[in-house]
């Protein structure tokens, strides 16, 4: 009787165990999804790109949420994204599979545009309010791809290649390094067709070849001057010849990369799959995940915390959107 007894119990607890695994896994998908939707990305595929402070801090902004990202942090980079480095910082942004954007110290810019059209593609663009990136692309680009830095109304546009884009003052400089980069006047993306073809035109590209650089004052109008031979001391510049080192395959290589956010949830979900009898306090009708948490019983907070650690909220929220 006592064997039978706790055979009962013991299948009452599996039952229980499983129903609390699968609500916790539910869950689990549900957020999974709702990052990866905000991500641009099926959930089973690596981050498309990745934010890497490599000194001092940056701020990652995007749906009103200000990220901060320390020294030796990375966060995942969304289309929409604006990125400011620290004036004592350094940041780089992995393109996966393909190479990364180093980001000058004080510098601002934008992601204007970021997805993965197909298979490994990689469509990305940078507008730079102030400062310097240098991008060094270490796989030729598919003809489903395309990687461009912008400042003001000038663009580079690449397929693979090694060239930097200065925003100062009142010009922007387009340099190369390695291969060739077209540069040409901005055409904004809200222009007709039929404009933009025939401003395309009017503002005919500057191929620039390696060691050599294109400069345009804001001033100027029409076509871009022709190109010109870099200085020895530009060629020479630490940070050019940091954004110009040969990377290794695993420093731009994102697969079973996960942001905070993903490894939180993940040990959040994995704590409350053995303890499913917590679900029921929990309510998720809340319009932000930081309203969410803050009404989570502190006792669940506190065993969740005591595992994994609190969470980044701006993080949470950025990502999550929630």
């Amino acid at each position: 009787m006592q064997k039978k007894t706790w055979a009962m119990l013991g299948g009452v607890v599996a039952v229980v165990l499983i129903l609390g695994a699968a609500a916790a896994y539910g869950v689990g998908y549900f957020v999974s999804r709702t990052l990866a939707a905000q991500s641009q990305r099926a959930e089973d595929e690596a981050a498309i790109a990745v934010l890497r402070v490599e000194r001092g801090s940056a701020k990652i902004m995007s749906f009103g949420i200000t990220q901060e990202v320390p020294n030796g942090g990375e966060t995942e980079v969304l289309k929409n994204d604006e990125i400011v480095v620290s004036d004592d910082g350094r940041a780089a942004i992995v393109w996966d599979k393909h190479g990364r954007t180093l980001i000058d110290a004080g510098t601002r810019l934008r992601v204007t545009e970021l997805a993965r059209p197909r298979g490994e593609s990689l469509r990305a663009r940078l507008l730079i309010d102030i400062g310097r990136t240098w991008t060094r692309l270490e796989r030729i680009l598919d003809l489903d791809s395309e990687v461009s830095v912008g400042a003001h109304d000038v663009v580079a546009t690449v397929r693979g290649t090694s060239f930097g884009v200065e925003r100062q003052g009142n010009a922007t400089a387009v340099k190369v390094k390695e291969s060739k980069v077209d540069a040409a006047r901005f055409i904004d993306r809200f222009t007709p067709a039929s404009m933009a073809s025939f401003l395309e035109d009017f503002t005919a590209e500057q191929t620039v070849e390696a060691g050599f650089k294109v400069v345009a004052a804001d001033a100027e109008k029409g076509p871009l001057a022709p190109p010109v031979e870099m200085t020895q001391d530009e060629l020479n510049d630490p940070f050019l010849l940091e954004g110009d080192r040969p990377l290794m395959p695993e420093e731009y290589d994102l697969s079973g990369w996960k942001s905070g956010a993903e490894r939180w949830l993940a040990g959040a979900l994995e704590y409350l799959a053995w303890r499913p009898w917590l679900l029921a306090r929990l309510n998720f009708d809340f319009e932000s995940f930081r309203a969410f948490y803050g009404r989570v019983p502190s006792g669940i907070r506190t065993g969740i915390e005591s595992r994994i650690g609190a969470p980044n909220l701006e993080e949470m929220e950025r990502l999550l959107n929630w």
